[in-house]
């Protein structure tokens, strides 16, 4: 894992110790109570008949539509059972037909019920549909599916938390071996910059031996001055004794 990633994977940790402890409370305290209402559930789930009939509820969800198209989306009692309140609810649900940008709305009634928690299913809006099934099917399926779903998001959660407490003081793994390689990085440099340093100074010598090979006129006007310099050398010279040239010239 390279470091850009694990200070990532770090950011990740700390968001999940700010966030998750509070929602592990909320679904701590939402199980207590569809534990609380998956009892008297059982109870209700095996009921032969409930307080009210089909007829009953088909009228109440014809009202409801009707309400609605009227602008009033609020709950119609139907009454209670078990402990639990029961009523129906229109309401206009946006769906996805192909994609996000390709929505729908559309008209829904909900039967709802109501105990330590809320629940709903879909209700038939045909005089056919059998509604007194469905509502039943709220307490023998879906309020013990809800707990299940909870405790597992209750586990899921304390996992998670328990992963982030642990890993968040972990440090880089390869912490030491980074400081051996930033530390030989830099004697690198400082030997680069060494090895640069000289060769820019041969190439200001090279220069300036270029300099001169290309200026000839310059080169003999120099040599011209060396030699003007050793004949005026001669020409100061002092002459020889009269012995000295007669001896020569003998």
């Amino acid at each position: 894992m390279l470091r850009r990633e694990w200070g990532h994977e770090r950011a990740k940790m700390r968001e999940c110790l700010e966030v998750l402890p509070a929602r592990l409370e909320r679904e701590k305290n939402t199980l207590i109570k569809v534990q609380t209402d998956k009892e008297g559930a059982a109870n209700v789930a095996a009921m032969e008949e409930l307080p009210f009939n089909n007829k009953r509820l088909h009228t109440e969800i014809t009202r409801a539509v009707a309400n609605l198209k009227k602008g009033d989306n609020s709950e119609i009692s139907i009454g209670t059972v078990g402990g639990f309140s029961v009523s129906v609810k229109a309401v206009e649900e946006v769906r996805s037909n192909f994609s996000l940008l390709d929505t729908s709305t559309e008209l829904a009634v909900k039967i709802v019920v109501k105990g330590e928690s809320e629940y709903s299913c879909e209700a038939g809006r045909n005089e056919t549909d059998n509604n007194v099934v469905r509502l039943k099917n709220v307490f023998a399926s879906i309020i013990p599916k809800r707990e299940e779903t909870i405790t597992e998001n209750v586990a899921r959660l304390t996992d998670n938390i328990e992963q982030a407490k642990s890993q968040i003081d972990v440090p880089f793994e390869h912490e030491e071996k980074l400081a051996e390689l930033e530390k030989l990085l830099v004697e690198i440099d400082e030997r680069l910059s060494g090895i640069k340093q000289q060769e820019d100074i041969v190439a200001d010598e090279d220069d300036l031996e270029v300099s001169k090979s290309d200026n000839p006129v310059k080169s003999a006007n120099d040599s011209s001055e060396r030699e003007d310099i050793r004949t005026d050398n001669n020409d100061d010279a002092p002459e020889p004794p009269d012995n000295m040239r007669r001896g020569r010239v003998a």
